[in-house]
C-alpha cells in the first residue's frame, strides 16, 4: 500500500513502492523500484502560490499532476485547484479505459468546471491553469505487476522532461506564442528565453471551449531513467542541462530541493513547483559475477 506522510503545506514524500517491470528492450521480468517526491515554492517574487500538484493510485493507474494557475483575486490558485481535484476524480471514475482516452477526459472536464467556475463568479473571469500529467499503467494494478507503458499529457507551458544520464529530452512541446515563432523559424531558443512574448500561452484549461490535450504514449522507459514535471517557475531560471546534472545527481527528495534553491538563486521570478520520478538503477545479479 501507498504510505503518505506530510511535512507542511507545500510538499508531500511518498515512499517507495515496487513493481515487476517488463523491461521495453526484452522479454524478462525485474523488479524495479521507483521513487517520487513533490515539492511547491512560491519563489521570490510572488506574494501567493497559484501551482498546486496532485498524485492518486487507482486499481491500474499511478498519476502524478502539477498546474500552473493565472488570473487575478487568487482565481488562479482555485483554477489550478480545481484542474487537480477534477482530474483525479476522472481518472478513479474510468478504471479500465484506454490510458489515453482517460488523460482527455480528465483535461476535457477539468476545462469544462474551470469554464463553469468563472461563469459564475465574475471576478474569476480568465481564471485558468496549465497541466502536466504522467500515468504510469500497470497490467491489473496493485503492486508486483509489470508495468506496461508510461503516459504523458499536457496543455500549456508546464513541462515534462525525460532525463537519462546527462541527456535531458522534454517530452512534447509548449504551447506557447514563443514555441509557435521557434517553429516558425522566427525565433531560436536562447532568444525565445528572452522574449517580451514568453508569458505568452496558446492553450490552458478554461482558455476556450475546446481544447485539445497533447498526448504521448506509450514510453520506452528503462531503469536509470527520470521524468520531471514542473511549472515555468523552474526552467524559466535554469538552463536544462542544470535541471538534467541535479536530477541524475541526486535522490528525488534532495532533487526537487536542490531544483527549487537553484530557481530561486537565480531569481525566483515565479511559483515553483517539481515532481521527480526516479526508477532505479538495473543491479548485477548474484550469478552476473561469475560471468566472463
Amino acid at each position: 500500500n501507498e504510505i503518505q506522510r506530510k511535512i507542511g503545506s507545500n510538499e508531500i514524500i511518498i515512499l517507495r513502492r515496487i513493481y515487476d517491470m517488463r523491461i521495453s528492450h526484452g522479454q524478462a521480468q525485474s523488479i524495479m523500484n521507483y521513487e517520487y517526491k513533490f515539492k511547491t515554492d512560491v519563489g521570490k517574487k510572488r506574494d501567493h502560490n497559484e501551482d498546486a500538484f496532485g498524485f492518486i493510485a487507482t486499481d491500474d493507474l499511478t498519476i502524478f499532476i502539477v498546474c500552473d494557475g493565472m488570473g487575478g483575486h487568487a482565481a488562479g490558485e482555485v483554477a489550478s485547484k480545481i484542474a487537480v481535484d477534477t482530474i483525479k476524480n476522472v481518472m478513479e471514475k474510468t478504471v479500465g479505459e484506454a490510458t489515453n482516452v482517460r488523460m482527455a477526459k480528465a483535461t476535457n472536464e477539468a476545462n469544462r468546471q474551470i469554464r463553469e467556475y468563472a461563469e459564475n463568479y465574475p471576478e474569476a473571469k480568465g481564471m485558468g491553469t496549465t497541466v502536466v500529467m504522467i500515468a504510469i499503467e500497470t497490467e491489473d494494478g496493485g503492486q508486483r505487476l509489470p508495468i506496461t507503458g508510461l503516459f504523458t499529457a499536457h496543455i500549456g507551458d508546464s513541462r515534462i522532461y525525460k532525463i537519462s544520464g546527462k541527456e535531458i529530452e522534454q517530452i512534447g512541446k509548449d504551447h506557447s506564442q514563443v514555441q509557435k515563432l521557434i517553429d516558425e523559424g522566427a525565433l531560436t531558443p536562447a532568444e525565445a528565453r528572452k522574449s517580451r512574448l514568453k508569458n505568452i500561452i496558446l492553450q490552458a484549461l478554461g482558455s476556450d471551449e475546446q481544447i485539445e490535450t497533447e498526448i504521448h504514449g506509450p514510453i520506452d522507459l528503462k531503469p536509470g531513467d527520470a521524468f520531471l514535471l514542473c511549472s515555468d517557475g523552474l526552467n524559466d531560471m535554469l538552463e536544462d542541462e542544470e535541471i538534467a546534472k541535479i536530477v541524475s545527481k541526486n535522490p528525488a527528495e534532495k532533487a526537487v530541493k536542490k531544483l527549487i534553491d537553484a530557481a530561486n538563486e537565480a531569481g525566483g521570478k515565479d511559483n515553483i513547483t517539481v515532481c521527480v520520478i526516479k526508477f532505479e538503477k538495473k543491479k548485477k545479479s548474484f550469478w552476473s559475477f561469475f560471468r566472463r
